[in-house]
């Protein structure tokens, strides 16, 4: 009899012989996108597996996330199991409800995706695209749990804006704050990951140790490698839920590091849709992808590009390619006059600055030291057309702006989660909401090219998505006439 100890970060596995413990390690295993780039793997000392089931004087250890997987594995061998579940939720209360907003059809299913996991209740992951209403989804599972819960998020944009529609949903009384410079927990608690990993081991172990859920949004794209998870599993939270999207899990490819840790923190993926599904739906709105032809850097500095490494290649030949920025800085101008918003997203502040500059019409930089104030001020300049763009280093995810018009990715790059993230204007607001997202076609240097080719092709994976190849900057006008 296989016996499965179910604790809130780890399960322990006995009662298992060497043979079967091996066959149980094959699903606990998942292929590491980079490995191929390591001595260990070049060398033949490492198979480039990510293998989350260790040995201990407990019996094999795994953390409770993957539960399902080893009970998949067990069942279809038709080995006797017994699962003892020991993670107690003590922090039982109610909530009250005080918005009238109602779940979507796709919210609810979700939800119940979530509440009717029978194996390891309450351990799972959502993936649901950006602007499908992430954190009400987050509410309606914490009403229906009833648990004391803390919300964990990645950027102070989403902190804010999740604290305010708890506020709406929960009451302002229910709603306590851990992020920046506030530390005020209650019932239901918002926090930034950053926040938590700031705290004294002492403190951070009390603060987590009084809540009996936790949801976490988009954690593992904290820049700090592995530190969200290390803070995770060293708390003793019940219950955890993931909510996030761009999380995929392939077995027979290689995966992100912490794609397979969020995996194992909090569970299976039990619910995704797409954005197409909710462009078709009728809840997000249609966007026209144009991928404008960009310009090399002048002179010397191409020619420097052919023997560069991508590092040198990325500065001149797009965070400092003037060329480049001034056709970004046209693009401003010329939607400007249609009355339209621009959100203009960057890497780095150098190019940030230089885009600002180049503007002729009234813009503003934003980037990781603006307040959050200032930030909140800049978006309602923006709301209100004073100025006419944001340009900046913070704003490629996590934003909610229904108001924004035209996303321009000024910082290129290949990866899928990162040109998924950046759609930041897909929120309807108004049957006849414009959404416009404009990329650039760097076909000067043949890595910027293979990298322009990979964002043009994830574009194209979705349905909805009007994609309208690569252009000049003035085609872009066709939209209007």
């Amino acid at each position: 009899m296989i016996k499965i100890d179910i604790y809130s970060s780890h399960a322990y596995l006995s009662g298992i012989g060497v043979k079967r413990a091996a066959t149980i390690n094959d699903a606990c295993s998942y292929p590491v996108d980079g490995a191929w780039f390591t001595p260990s793997y070049q060398e033949g000392n490492w198979d480039g597996k990510r293998r989350l089931m260790k040995l201990t004087k407990r019996g094999y250890k795994v953390p409770s996330g993957l539960v399902t997987s080893v009970v998949s594995v067990i069942d279809a061998h038709e080995w006797p199991r017994e699962i003892v579940d020991h993670r107690d939720g003590a922090f039982a209360c109610s909530y009250g409800w005080k918005t009238d907003m109602v779940l979507r059809p796709y919210q609810q299913r979700a939800v119940d995706a979530v509440l009717g996991q029978e194996v390891v209740p309450l351990r799972s992951i959502l993936r649901l695209p950006i602007r499908s209403g992430k954190t009400f989804v987050a509410a309606a599972i914490i009403r229906e749990v009833g648990q004391r819960a803390i919300f964990i998020c990645n950027t102070g944009q989403i902190f804010s804006q999740t604290v305010k529609l708890f506020e709406k949903c929960f009451g302002k009384e229910v709603v306590g704050q851990v992020g920046g410079d506030t530390y005020d927990p209650r019932q239901v608690t918002v926090a930034t990951i950053q926040k938590l990993a700031s705290l004294p081991s002492k403190t951070l172990n009390k603060l987590l140790g009084g809540f009996g859920l936790s949801i976490l949004d988009e954690v593992h794209h904290y820049a700090k490698g592995e530190k969200w998870r290390d803070t995770i599993l060293g708390c003793d939270i019940p219950f955890r839920i993931g909510i996030s999207a761009t999380v995929w899990l392939d077995k027979s490819k290689a995966n992100r590091s912490e794609n397979i840790w969020l995996r194992g923190v909090c569970g299976p993926i039990v619910y995704t849709t797409t954005t197409s599904a909710l462009i078709k739906a009728g809840y997000l709105a249609k966007p026209h992808i144009f991928m404008v032809k960009s310009k090399p850097p002048k002179g010397m500095l191409l020619s420097l590009l052919e023997k560069a490494k991508y590092q040198t290649v990325y500065k001149v030949g797009i965070a400092e390619n003037r060329l480049r920025n001034r056709i970004i800085a046209d693009i401003i101008k010329l939607v400007a006059p249609y009355g339209l918003s621009t959100f203009v997203i960057c890497t780095r502040k150098a190019q940030m600055k230089q885009i600002n500059d180049l503007c002729e019409v009234p813009s503003m930089p934003i980037h990781g030291g603006t307040p959050q104030s200032k930030r909140e001020a800049i978006f309602a300049d923006l709301e209100s057309g004073r100025i006419k763009a944001a340009i900046g280093t913070v704003i490629g995810e996590g934003v909610d702006v229904p108001f924004v018009n035209v996303v321009i990715n000024a910082e290129g790059g290949k990866d899928e989660v990162s040109t998924i993230q950046r759609m930041r204007n897909l929120t309807p607001e108004g049957a006849d909401k414009l959404a416009i997202f404009i990329d650039f076609y760097d076909e000067f240097e043949p890595r910027l090219e293979g990298h322009s080719n990979a964002r043009m092709a994830v574009y194209s994976s979705e349905q909805e998505f009007v994609t309208h190849g690569i252009v000049e900057i003035n085609e872009i006008l066709d939209l209007f006439s």
